[in-house]
């Protein structure tokens, strides 16, 4: 009986990873001096064109998808908070080499950012009764 091996070359690499390779992630934040490789400069920049890309992005494809003005925009602003997302694959492109530390620490600052910022904006975009009166 012969088994098959699968075909390293066929399988996507996120496909490849293993729980110990996800066990550096907490850590290798602790390792990334924040102070000293803050850039804001760099940080205001990344921030403002995850912003606009994500908020016009999905508030586009809501509109597309039929929805109002209103809630297109908030959905474009909940959208606008993926943070943890952005954060591990900031740890992974740190970990690969693809960045440095300079780009991780504001990819962090601007995955918090966003996330704070997404409901003080959905309230000002839907209105704090239409909130409260769908809850």
């Amino acid at each position: 009986m012969t088994t098959l091996a699968p075909d390293r070359a066929a399988t996507p690499p996120v496909a490849r990873l293993r729980p110990s390779d996800l066990a550096g992630l907490a850590s290798i934040g602790l390792r990334t001096n924040f102070a000293a490789n803050f850039s804001l400069g760099v940080t205001l920049t990344l921030i403002a064109v995850a912003c606009v890309g994500k908020i016009l992005g999905a508030t586009w494809g809501a509109r597309l998808g039929g929805m109002d003005a209103r809630s297109s925009w908030a959905v474009g602003f909940a959208m606008n908070a993926r943070g943890a997302m952005e954060i591990i694959l900031g740890v992974l492109a740190l970990r690969a080499g693809l960045i440095g530390d300079r780009m991780f620490v504001a990819l962090v600052v601007m995955a918090l950012f966003t996330s704070l910022i997404s409901g003080p904006a959905i309230q000002a975009v839907l209105g704090r009764k239409a909130l409260v009166g769908n809850a």
